[in-house]
């Protein structure tokens, strides 16, 4: 999975970027919890993760893609007040069309991820 929030630079610009460190952690925290003890989260950059799932096809990881992107969704964010954030997920495994490779797999997770935010954000998107 690859994994952005959604709009984060409006989150820095209107809340400071000390929110926006905290929703930062706090995404974290909402993936750790929703993944498994064998697969492995990590921070990317800015404000993506990646996780790896072994031995998991994409299909499989699409449910825990959509729990992390419904608690995500819900969770009421430490200094935006009734403002919500959300995330957007890009899924892909080595059946993916011209996988041989951990880089060609993270550029098939990061293009499904762009493809769910081009259809609007805040979803879950696999490759082909």
């Amino acid at each position: 999975m690859m994994i952005d929030i959604d709009h984060f630079k409006a989150v820095n610009d209107t809340y400071g970027h000390a929110v926006g460190d905290t929703v930062i952690k706090e995404v974290a925290l909402i993936i750790q919890r929703g993944i498994r003890d064998i697969d492995t989260a990590c921070r990317w950059g800015g404000e993506e993760f990646v996780v790896l799932s072994p031995m998991t096809t994409k299909e499989n990881a699409v449910q825990p893609a959509l729990r992390i992107l419904t608690s995500v969704s819900g969770h009421a964010f430490y200094g935006m007040g009734d403002k919500k954030t959300t995330i957007s997920i890009g899924v892909a495994d080595t059946s993916c069309t011209g996988i041989d490779s951990a880089d060609k797999m993270v550029q098939a997770a990061d293009k499904a991820l762009y493809e769910a935010k081009e259809k609007g954000r805040n979803r879950v998107e696999t490759a082909m």
